[in-house]
């Protein structure tokens, strides 16, 4: 696994980051938006990142990859994450809890799945028991 803690340099990740479910990014104090094109590109799970301070993210997190099988708690305790450009998670079989306690307002494309054998609360944000916080999915 390749984990990061306190990453300062999380912009060196993304674009085009090919990382799979071994990048854990947790802690980081980048603040604002932040470009994640492709950043999960490879492999048959998506890695997490949580706890951070970025408020928006750009880009397709998962551009490029036709393998995807399981998403789940990529983007769980985000306290400032409001705006999701691209979700794209369409080649998935299982996904679950993907904003899990992110107060997340605003995802401006989705591409869900046709068929899914494990769907528990894909888009539900849990954020403070509210599970009501995407205000849009455009």
């Amino acid at each position: 696994m390749f984990y990061m803690y306190y990453p300062n340099y999380i912009s060196y990740l993304a674009p085009n980051g090919s990382f799979d479910d071994r990048l854990y990014i947790n802690y980081s104090r980048y603040e604002g938006t932040m470009n994640l094109d492709s950043v999960f590109s490879v492999g048959e799970k998506a890695g997490c990142i949580s706890y951070s301070k970025m408020s928006r993210i750009e880009g397709d997190m998962f551009r490029g990859n036709t393998k995807l099988k399981n998403v789940g708690s990529i983007l769980i305790y985000n306290d400032n994450l409001k705006y999701i450009e691209t979700l794209n998670i369409a080649t998935a079989t299982s996904a679950s809890n993907i904003i899990g306690q992110s107060p997340v307002m605003i995802i401006e494309t989705v591409a869900m799945p046709t068929a899914l054998d494990n769907m528990a609360k894909i888009l539900d944000s849990g954020y403070y028991n509210d599970s009501s916080m995407i205000g849009e999915l455009r």
